[in-house]
């Protein structure tokens, strides 16, 4: 084993061959795994130091409606196909081609380059930047992958991003914040995490990007220019390994198509969830909140509006000016279920605001900690984040006994009182504290390398406690936060923005980012 450096760059050998993949090995201990999942779906695992550091994959569910835990193994290739392709090596270059693709692998230094079969002549897809596209020791460790640009490419996906749905020429960061009256033209970041690219090129073609990574991702596609590399779009992540998704095309809906196929199977909603639904927050706020949304009923009856849900936010939680999930306001709502009843009479559906933080001043804080229920530090101290006038702690989603509390406590506060569904809301983890660890099911994790995951676990462990309670009914799931696969549990939409044209023409367009990112289902 040597140490790479930039004059005399990792030599990588065929070390390996199983069905559905090969491994390539490199003089310095590096190993670079080539997944042949699909005809049309190529894989490279590299790991710069011959190991897996990143968590199993909440992503990966071709086809699927759910992953178990722990989440996806990294090396597991089951739900694919795993087709039949041909391996050509020669002492320094190794081609892998299916019916639709064709990787070709500089093995001095590990250069790739993906093209996409059109009829009888090879289409260039995505090549790596000629000089160093990987991080082989020579940099600060974390996961950085460089492709070559071309000037022609367009850029599309990234989940709900601000400005133009082409995001050609900007940068963005990849981590989940509360940006309440974000700018729709400017902001970023904000709240979901999906580092899936749909690339077309000058003549329309195109194929799918997708780096499967659970940590801070940013991703440059021309902001940054570099005399010494030529032109390059830059993916990096703050931790983990480069786990990169190649989906040929040749059009954006085989593309858009097969990329939700392989995060999974889009949850369907209940016919009532398309209808008009009500929400503010001045109702739950007043003093007299029950007689705010009694008049809201009235209102819809007097004008003849159709409405078939309303979204309860979080002001029937509260005590004093501050709110506690879980959590009913006596005074604002003697009788929850009668209340609850009296919405669905009048066939309107209440959807409540649930947050996966407990204040410090929660009345259920100490028993919560006890228990170990929260995001805490090595010592398995609660870790504090700042939180709605607070500060408090986060559930731990990757703990089990955490999540089955949850689900408790989604069935015994909210649907034994009937409610139908729930609003998964505040979800984004802003946790920064660098001592904060995840329980991640048993193999401890720092926080920053799986924040997006927790959202995700959050609204499943909601999805799952609406089916236990009622199994013949389809649940009504809404998440503002999230990452790739969100769309197997929750619908979602574009978050806290303001009410003004610009909002709305920008909307749009974050919805179909989010729509070319495998989530259909969001407003």
């Amino acid at each position: 084993m040597r140490h790479a450096t930039l004059s005399n760059p990792p030599r990588f050998a065929l070390t390996a061959r199983v069905p559905g993949r090969i491994t390539l090995t490199a003089d310095t201990g590096a190993v670079a795994h080539m997944f042949v999942l699909e005809d049309d779906i190529v894989r490279l695992l590299l790991l710069a130091t011959g190991t897996v550091t990143s968590p199993p994959s909440w992503a990966i569910a071709p086809g699927a409606a759910d992953i178990a835990e722990p989440g996806r193994d990294r090396m597991d290739v089951g739900g694919f196909t795993c087709p039949a392709f041909d391996c050509v090596a020669t002492e320094d270059r190794l081609t892998l081609t299916t019916t639709r693709l064709r990787l070709t692998i500089r093995l001095h230094g590990l250069h790739c380059r993906w093209e996409q079969r059109d009829g009888d002549t090879w289409r260039p897809m995505a090549a790596d930047r000629p000089t160093q596209a990987y991080d082989f020791g020579w940099w600060d460790g974390r996961a950085h992958h460089y492709l070559a640009r071309r000037p022609d490419e367009r850029f599309y996906g990234l989940g709900d991003r601000t400005g133009d749905t082409n995001r050609a020429g900007r940068r963005f960061r990849l981590t989940n914040v509360d940006p309440m009256g974000f700018d729709a033209e400017h902001s970023d970041p904000l709240y979901k995490s999906i580092p899936y690219l749909l690339v077309a090129d000058g003549y329309g073609r195109c194929h799918g990007t997708f780096y499967d990574s659970v940590a801070d991702v940013t991703v440059d596609l021309g902001r940054e220019l570099d005399n010494y590399h030529g032109l390059y779009r830059h993916v990096v992540a703050d931790a983990g390994d480069v786990d990169l998704w190649m989906i040929a095309g040749p059009d954006p809906l085989a593309v858009t198509r097969r990329f939700t196929w392989l995060t999974g199977r889009p949850a369907l909603m209940p016919r009532w969830s398309l209808g008009y639904s009500g929400s503010t927050m001045t109702y739950t706020d007043a003093p007299d909140a029950a007689v705010q949304m009694a008049s809201f009923l009235d209102q819809c009856a007097r004008h003849d509006l159709g409405c078939t849900s309303f979204h309860l936010s979080s002001g029937y939680t509260s005590i004093g000016d501050k709110r506690y999930v879980f959590h009913w306001n006596r005074d604002k709502f003697p009788d929850p279920a009668a209340f609850i009843g009296s919405y669905a009479d009048a066939g309107v559906r209440l959807v409540p605001n649930i947050k996966p933080a407990l204040l410090r001043s929660h009345p259920r804080y100490d028993e919560a900690a006890a228990a170990g229920l929260f995001v805490a530090d090595a010592e398995g101290q609660p870790v504090e984040a700042q939180f709605w006038d607070e500060v408090g702690s986060y559930i731990d989603f990757t703990r089990p006994e955490a999540a089955q509390w949850w689900r408790a406590q989604v069935t015994t506060s909210l649907l034994d009182q009937g409610m139908e569904a729930t609003w998964n809301d505040n979800n984004e983890y802003e946790v920064w504290d660098r001592r904060a660890r995840f329980h991640g099911f048993g193999s401890p994790v720092a926080a920053a390398a799986m924040r997006p995951a927790q959202p995700l676990l959050m609204t499943r462990a909601s999805r799952q406690a609406q089916i236990e309670a009622r199994p013949g009914q389809r649940p009504y799931v809404v998440t503002r936060s999230g990452m790739a696969g969100l769309q197997r549990y929750a619908q979602t939409w574009t978050g806290d923005n303001r009410t003004e044209w610009k909002t709305i023409r920008y909307n749009m367009r974050q919805a179909i980012g989010l729509a070319l990112s495998g989530v259909s289902n969001s407003g």
